[in-house]
């Protein structure tokens, strides 16, 4: 177990990395062998950084009224829920090296490659296998439960009426109310309640609720 301090370190070293991977690729013509080569390399230091991000965040999410700094942050319902605040240099390695932008959806964490084919089996399937790679432990919970192992919930819907073909987060904070945020570049709003069902531009229906446990570790 590293000291809060040691992860600090580490995750300056890969912010590093990233530069110099920056640095020698930016300017190249890159062919597809290449870019795949940079890009799993990317994606393998993001997942490294996630790894040590989780041990010295927070343990539960603090929810703050009118903040803006997160409006227009790469990440979505999804690293929200889990609180992640991905430093830029992640996508600036990706748009400066590649030819897209660097992705938080979900299944990237644990097997670089977001989920397409979203169906609730396979939705459930990758949160595991995402919270697997972090060593988040996830507990079933629901609605009306209290959090029994010092984490917090995460509600997971789905919108599989429709041709959405969608999913949706949502957290529950620090002060026991939930929110969540649509989409990349929507503000972080409250909801009422940890509900059924979310009406949006889509129908998400919830499909499980878990209480998730980081492996913090204190200053």
């Amino acid at each position: 177990m590293y000291t809060f301090d040691e992860v600090k370190r580490k995750m300056f070293i890969i912010k590093k990395e990233l530069l110099t991977i920056i640095k020698e690729n930016e300017h190249k013509a890159l062919d597809n062998k290449e870019y795949n080569l940079v890009k799993r390399e990317i994606y393998r230091l993001y997942t490294e950084y996630l790894k040590l991000y989780v041990q010295v965040s927070r343990k539960i999410p603090e929810y703050v009224g009118k903040d803006f700094s997160n409006q227009f942050n790469r990440y979505n319902c999804y690293f929200y829920a889990l609180d992640f605040n991905i430093p830029p240099i992640f996508n600036d390695a990706m748009t400066k090296v590649g030819r897209c932008m660097f992705s938080s959806s979900i299944g990237i964490i644990s097997s670089q490659s977001s989920l397409w084919n979203i169906n609730r089996t396979s939705l459930i399937d990758t949160f595991y296998a995402d919270m697997d790679t972090l060593n988040i432990n996830v507990y079933n919970s629901d609605n009306n439960s209290s959090n029994m192992h010092d984490g917090y919930k995460v509600g997971i819907y789905i919108d599989d009426f429709g041709i959405s073909n969608d999913y949706h987060f949502v957290r529950e904070n620090s002060n026991g109310l939930f929110s969540h945020k649509i989409g990349y570049v929507s503000r972080p709003e409250y909801l009422p309640n940890l509900s059924d069902f979310i009406h949006n531009d889509f129908h998400y229906e919830l499909i499980k609720t878990v209480e998730i446990v980081k492996p913090t570790i204190k200053r």
